[in-house]
Parts: structure tokens; C-alpha cells; sequence
């Protein structure tokens, strides 16, 4: 791998959640600080704002080419003009949509934070309470876990029969089977990390199945092999690391962000092993997760 590159910094502002636009060969991020969404280009540098409703969580590409965003109370739908229209309303509660993964499906799996959490922006920062995994998907919220009291990122497999859970609050990464339908059962421990004291926090699976794992409050950045033993370790200058995503043409540059004194800063890691093909949302009701069999395997 070559040396990190630091492509972007953003005074004042609180980056994760970054997802790569193929096409517009640019990354769409959520600030948690200022509570709108960002864009980056990192061939020309042009960046901006992209305001929304509410506070946005998430935002992943559509196969329509719009954008679907998750906030506290909704899922929205963002198109190119900038007009949002309601997706889906969410539970009431004081919880936001957080950490983000769409499989080779179109489902979008995401976190449903609890209220000190989002409030704390820092994946490390949050109060004990509610925490969890949900599924969406042909105009259905499924609730997956929720036994977590701190909400870590989630990664597939590109069949979508394995999902990988960052559970920070008891220094494991979970391994789950998935059915065809996307319930979870077979519930195993994929990474023990108690020894260490690392709380596992953004994960990104790259296409070997070697999976990028950063850590609560600090910039540690680890790469496991497929069999759960460390194969890299990568140290991101600034205070925590935030978010991770695959971007480039061909996935093969890591996309870190990272909180810094001043605010945040957008880290490039190029990859020998790129990242899987990136996947984009199916609106609507499109009958991809048979939804008539059983959710709770």
C-alpha cells in the first residue's frame, strides 16, 4: 500500500458515512456537526453542501440515480434537482439512522442510534441505551438487533449470506449467517478484541473478504484476513476515525474520515486488494427480500 494522502479537511465539521457515486466519480458524506450532507471529488477537489430535511444519518445511491437518505424520523429520496420526497417514516422515538451497507440485493442494512449517541457524534462518545441493526426493503423496516447499547457498521459478503457487526460495547465483531429472505441466525464470534481493549467501531469488507476495522476513540486501523487473523495495521493522523469507504473507478483507494482538532479531515489509502463492486438501493416495493418468509429465522 502506498502512503496515506490526506485529500480534504473540514474545519468545524464531523465526517462519516462516505459512499461512493460511480458515475459522478465523487463521495457523498453526512456532517454530523452542521447536519447536512457533504460532496467531495477528489480528481478536481470541488466539494459543497446538499441540504435536507431533518438530520441526515446516511445518504447511498439509488438505481434510479437519486440519493436515499436516512434521517432521525425518515428515509427520504433526494433527486438530482434536489427535491425530497418521503420514502419511509420511522418508528417515533429519539433514535438516528447512523453507520450504512447495501447488498448485491438492493436492501439497505443501517444503525438506529440511541439519542445520546447521535448527540455525541463521535462513534465512541454515546450514553448507554437502545442500539441496533434494522433492514429496509420493499417499503419494510425490519428490526434485525437490538441488544447492543452502542451501534457499530455492518458488511456483507457480496451474496449476501454473511453479515459482519461491530459490537463496540463488548469488543467483538459478531458474524451472523443470512438467509435468502435476510434474517440472521448462527450467531458466532468473528473477532475478540477484549484483550486488546479495542472497540470495534466502521468496518469496510474488501473483495478478498479481508474486512477494515477502525476503533473507538483513537486512529487505529486494522485489516483482518477472512479467518479473523491481522493482516495490516494502518495508523490515520487525527483523534478517531469516523467513517470508511471503498471509492475510486475500481474501488481500490479506502476513503477514511477522521475528527481532528479542527474539525475533520478526509483521508486516501490506496489498496493492493480493491474493494467489492458497489451496489445501489431499490426503491419502493419490489418484492427483493420475499417478504413472505419467516424474518426471524
Amino acid at each position: 500500500m502506498n502512503t496515506m494522502r490526506c485529500c480534504w479537511e473540514v474545519p468545524g465539521a464531523h465526517l462519516q458515512a462516505p459512499v461512493w457515486l460511480d458515475g459522478a466519480n465523487m463521495l457523498v458524506l453526512v456532517d454530523r456537526a452542521q447536519g447536512t450532507l457533504r460532496y467531495f471529488a477528489p480528481e478536481s477537489g470541488e466539494s459543497g453542501e446538499i441540504a435536507v430535511p431533518g438530520q441526515p444519518g446516511f445518504a447511498v445511491p439509488t438505481q434510479e440515480g437519486s440519493l436515499l437518505v436516512g434521517t432521525a424520523r425518515e428515509l427520504l429520496v433526494l433527486d438530482r434537482e434536489g427535491s425530497a420526497a418521503r420514502e419511509f417514516l420511522l418508528e417515533p422515538g429519539a433514535q438516528q439512522t447512523g453507520l450504512v451497507h447495501v447488498d448485491a440485493r438492493g436492501r439497505v442494512w443501517f444503525t438506529m442510534e440511541a439519542a445520546g449517541e447521535a448527540a455525541g457524534h463521535g462513534q465512541g462518545k454515546g450514553v448507554a441505551g437502545q442500539a441496533g441493526l434494522v433492514r429496509y426493503h420493499d417499503e419494510r423496516l425490519v428490526r434485525m438487533v437490538f441488544d447492543m447499547p452502542q451501534a457499530g457498521g455492518m458488511v456483507l459478503d457480496p451474496e449476501a449470506r454473511e453479515l459482519l457487526l461491530a459490537d463496540g460495547g463488548a469488543y467483538r465483531v459478531r458474524r451472523y449467517r443470512v438467509s435468502r429472505a435476510g434474517s440472521l441466525w448462527e450467531e458466532a464470534t468473528f473477532l475478540d478484541l477484549a484483550g486488546d481493549a479495542l472497540r470495534p467501531a466502521a468496518l469496510a469488507r474488501d473483495s478478498e473478504g479481508g474486512v477494515w476495522v477502525s476503533f473507538a476513540d483513537c486512529g487505529l486501523l486494522h485489516r483482518y484476513a477472512a479467518d479473523g487473523t491481522l493482516s495490516a495495521q494502518v495508523d490515520v493522523p487525527g483523534e478517531e476515525i469516523t467513517g470508511l469507504g471503498f471509492g475510486g473507478g475500481g474501488a481500490e483507494i479506502l476513503y477514511i474520515c477522521a475528527r481532528t482538532a479542527q474539525g475533520a479531515a478526509l483521508y486516501a489509502q490506496d489498496l493492493a486488494i480493491p474493494g467489492p463492486a458497489s451496489c445501489a438501493v431499490r426503491t419502493g416495493h419490489a418484492d427483493i427480500g420475499l417478504i413472505t418468509d419467516d424474518d426471524h429465522h
